[in-house]
């Protein structure tokens, strides 16, 4: 009965081990895919032409002014804000924004633009944003872009079919870390229970033999 009961344990402990390797294994390799993604093929912003837009393509680049936030949304604890952004100087296209660092600065920028327009210094803060381009789907998006731009000169040169999702790596990186975490807390567990069933009496005989 005993050895039937420190069987059970270890079998216990040995899958919850491995559910914890084979959660923080994914983790890692999920944060590390898309770091390395990002980080070795993205297309410059400024040299793409609005031709060559296409799903699933990773884009990154600075950018010197931008039209402003025309929405914002809430994707739970994540406040996304929309900007709109050139892309090459010969069009503008959506920005989704989720990061405070990245909203301040673009923020920053816009008024800067605004003071140029009116006479001011041309803008001095420059933005370098990363993201994936992705397809615009949600009418209401594209309805708030629309009235955002009104009949002013901008409003024929934007993209209304694609956006770019905010990037940062960041993210990932953290990803990747906290998978490590998991996974090596699996392998102590693992050990742990493979440690409890040979332990050794006062005699050197393993308990469960």
């Amino acid at each position: 009965m005993e050895k039937d009961s420190k069987k059970r344990s270890f079998i216990n402990k040995f899958t919850v081990g491995a559910a914890f390797c084979l959660v923080g294994g994914l983790l890692f390799l999920f944060g590390s895919y898309d770091y390395y993604k990002y980080k070795n093929s993205a297309k410059n912003i400024n040299e793409l032409s609005i031709n060559e837009l296409e799903s699933g393509m990773i884009v990154e680049g600075d950018i010197e002014y931008n039209l402003g936030a025309y929405a914002e949304r809430a994707a739970g604890s994540i406040e996304n804000i929309f900007y709109l952004i050139p892309i090459n100087n010969n069009g503008y296209i959506s920005f989704h924004a989720k990061f405070d660092d990245i909203n301040v600065s673009l923020d920053k920028q816009f008024n800067e633009y605004i003071a140029y327009l009116q006479g001011g210094n041309s803008p001095q803060t420059i933005v370098h944003i990363k993201g994936k381009v992705k397809k615009l789907t949600d009418s209401d998006e594209k309805k708030y872009m629309k009235d955002y731009l009104g009949d002013s000169e901008y409003k024929d040169s934007c993209i209304f079919n694609y956006y770019i999702d905010d990037f940062d790596e960041k993210v990932s990186n953290v990803i990747s870390a906290f998978g490590r975490i998991i996974f090596f807390v699996g392998v102590f567990i693992i050990i742990l229970g493979i440690e409890k069933k040979t332990r050794k009496n006062n005699f050197g005989i393993p308990i469960n033999k």
